[in-house]
């Protein structure tokens, strides 16, 4: 079972598609934040107040989304990464990184030509303790990075993280964003005055 869970992360195929997973999403809900609105204010089927109230209520609704998804975002990364810790106890592309912040550094600073990585604000952060590259030969980490023209990338562990933001995308956009927005969106709506707040009637037989 963990044998084809391996294969799974280690795809290439797999980490070639998910590699901009959160880029694309971003870009599609941004997308949709302009085109949305600008055609519902250019249907001359509704009137004025209509179209802006509509255009206003799906801006709302797409930022307020996208923000949810990229706080969520983090959460999965960070998750999917240590519960893949847990589970490939053995693996030096896991465990050779105490987070997902740390790998996700030094895989910034690996796809770097060699000439740019030592003046990168990234190296600065990269610890000087060893690792074991894929020759399991053990090496400093910024050895490896400073030394090598095509440092080891690990790839299982760039796969644990892309599957969990896969899961993150699913998840943040088709159940978290859609019901947190709207507990958010009306609230909005009232405070730029597109929403009237209900009258409160006062009992004058009282």
């Amino acid at each position: 079972m963990i044998d084809k869970v391996f294969n799974i992360l280690t795809n290439p195929n797999l980490v070639s598609t998910s590699q901009n997973t959160v880029a694309s999403v971003t870009i599609e809900t941004g997308l949709k934040a302009v085109g949305r609105p600008t055609a519902t204010l250019m249907d001359k089927h509704a009137d004025k107040k209509t179209r802006q109230y509509s255009a206003v209520k799906e801006l709302f609704y797409q930022l307020l989304c996208l923000g949810i998804y990229m706080s969520v975002i983090p959460l999965f990364k960070k998750g999917g990464f240590q519960l893949a810790k847990k589970i490939f106890k053995n693996e030096v592309s896991l465990q050779n990184f105490k987070n997902e912040t740390e790998y996700l550094r030094y895989h910034k600073l690996a796809c770097l030509p060699k000439d740019q990585r030592a003046s990168h604000k990234f190296m600065s952060l990269i610890p000087d303790r060893e690792i074991i590259s894929g020759a399991k030969k053990k090496i400093s980490m910024r050895d490896e990075l400073l030394t090598k023209e095509k440092p080891f990338k690990f790839p299982l562990a760039k796969g644990a993280i892309e599957l969990s933001s896969i899961i993150g995308s699913v998840a943040g956009l088709t159940i978290l964003a859609p019901e947190l927005s709207h507990l958010f969106l009306h609230p909005l709506m009232k405070l730029v005055g597109m929403e009237k707040k209900p009258e409160t009637k006062i009992d004058t037989k009282a």
